[in-house]
């Protein structure tokens, strides 16, 4: 009986132990045949990447998650400030789903660009003006406008749409929304 309270305790020890270990941060990693590594380490990353514009380790530059050496989760970059978002890019399963850009302070009204993608291959890209009207819309395939493109001006009327086949211009009209 009492070898048995050991056995459990000893097991529940350990798993708590495992469990609770802190996440392992680096600075730097390696891509080696599409898969990422700590430097002069043989297993794939697992873990956080965190680069300072600086050595005084205030200003984050970039963060990026990996897991068993593949991206996974969102990467942020900032300018060397530290205070400005520039871009995100979110992966799932190592591949790209979405990016995003950011003009001016970074906040989503500074939004400049957006892209979305399926199985990492480019689907749709969005862009706005700097005061947050929307300035573009286009659909992809196979990374070439595929399906209608939409423009607006800054005031918000519509200035064109326009339908591509595979990379060709199909059609093109003027609007006078």
């Amino acid at each position: 009986m009492k070898t048995s309270v050991l056995i459990v305790t000893m097991g529940f020890s350990i798993l708590l132990f495992l469990g609770c270990s802190e996440e392992r941060v680096i600075n730097v990693v390696q891509e080696r045949d599409g898969l990422f590594y700590a430097v002069n380490e043989e297993q794939p990353f697992t873990g956080k990447l965190v680069v300072y514009s600086d050595s005084s380790k205030k200003n984050k530059q970039e963060e990026a998650f990996f897991h068993d050496g593949i991206r996974i989760g969102i990467k942020t970059t900032w300018a060397s400030d530290g205070e400005r978002k520039l871009r995100e890019i979110e992966y799932k399963n190592g591949l790209k789903s979405r990016y995003t850009r950011w003009l001016g302070n970074g906040k989503n009204n500074g939004r400049k660009d957006e892209a979305y993608y399926e199985n990492g291959e480019l689907e749709r890209m969005i862009g706005w003006y700097p005061n947050g009207q929307k300035r573009t819309e286009a659909l992809y395939q196979d990374g070439e406008p595929h399906g209608l493109s939409t423009g607006w001006h800054e005031n918000g009327r519509r200035e064109y749409e326009a339908n591509f086949n595979k990379g060709e211009l199909v059609e093109k009209l003027c609007c006078n929304d």
